[in-house]
């Protein structure tokens, strides 16, 4: 088993899970939709793995929202974790608002698929989805996430 898997191991994907879920408790939404993100990410300097937890926050129906995704690895890269290893996602089912596509759990919005791509090594992150009331997972890399809502373009 290669390092990195090694470490990974520290962080059984239940307690990921959990941990989102948690998250979502924190969201801020006027139309009471609660997400929860965990983002697994490495410091490139120590080798060291730490997970960090985001929540969405919407507090009015026409301001600027900011997702629970975006808010983990923005705190993961505030504290010099710059490689994404894993990021999983709680939240309730809902069509996606551009694609239209209905999933069994609730993916990543269009705006964060699009920020998303501006990481680097972003195709190849594990993406972990589930329903915050169910035990409904999906399981998909960044380029599976991309192509079921934006075909093949790229």
């Amino acid at each position: 088993m290669r390092k990195l898997e090694e470490r990974l191991l520290r962080f059984p994907e239940e307690l990921l899970i959990e941990a989102a879920r948690e998250a979502a408790a924190d969201a801020i939404s006027h139309r009471d939709y609660h997400v929860g993100a965990v983002v697994l990410a490495e410091n490139p300097d120590t080798g060291q793995i730490c997970a960090f937890p985001g929540a969405n926050w919407k507090p009015v129906s026409h301001g600027l929202k900011y997702c629970a995704e975006g808010d983990a690895i923005s705190k993961a890269l505030k504290a010099g974790y710059s490689r994404i290893l894993l990021i999983v996602v709680a939240a309730d089912q809902q069509p996606d608002d551009e694609s239209r596509v209905v999933a069994p759990t609730a993916h990543p919005c269009g705006g964060c698929r699009r920020n998303l791509r501006g990481i680097p090594g972003i195709e190849r992150v594990l993406f972990v989805t589930v329903r915050r009331d169910s035990d409904v997972v999906e399981r998909f890399t960044f380029n599976e996430l991309w192509e079921r809502h934006n075909g093949n373009s790229h």
